[in-house]
């Protein structure tokens, strides 16, 4: 049975037998992979253990939970972590962020289970009554300036022919 305090380690060749025998702990661990560094797999206190990718790069950490263990097969977890860590080198990632349009993300955002029903109608409301002017621009170039002064305008002066929401 393999675990961080066992070994004293937290590097390992990572391979379906040495995943499968990983024990939760208390808190959670990173196991390693020695054959592609940046490769890990983070095991919960619930027992769920995931593939992830982690890079340094231009001073900052860049960290991707690829999938479950059980859903997602030791290889293709391997391949994914390697593209995306040939993404980040290579800066890709950042200009396919700067890409990314605050609508896109949104839709990310509520599509899937996660959120109950009543919850996405009342963020489509908000978002779409208040956000409708910047869905289509980048999300890189919606500032923190300009948050800040829509939020403003909305708590003080009402939005659109509003009533100001804060009094």
């Amino acid at each position: 049975i393999y675990q961080k305090r066992t070994f004293g380690m937290s590097r390992l060749l990572l391979t379906d037998r040495v995943i499968s025998n990983l024990i939760p702990s208390k808190t959670p661990y990173f196991i390693r992979d020695t054959s592609l560094k940046g490769f890990a797999v983070k095991v919960n206190p619930s027992g769920k253990i995931k593939y992830i990718a982690e890079v340094r790069h231009q001073g900052r950490t860049h960290r991707n939970t690829l999938g479950e263990h059980g859903l997602l097969d030791l290889q293709e977890a391997r391949h994914m972590a390697s593209d995306y860590l040939l993404r980040v080198r290579n800066d890709q990632l950042k200009k396919e962020k700067a890409k990314k349009t605050l609508g896109q993300l949104f839709q990310r955002y509520i599509s899937g289970d996660r959120l109950k029903r009543r919850t996405v109608v009342d963020y489509k409301e908000a978002v779409f009554f208040y956000l409708s002017d910047w869905l289509d621009a980048p999300v890189s170039f919606i500032s923190k300036a300009m948050v800040e002064k829509r939020f403003y305008k909305i708590r003080d002066k009402g939005f659109n022919g509003g009533i100001p929401t804060y009094s």
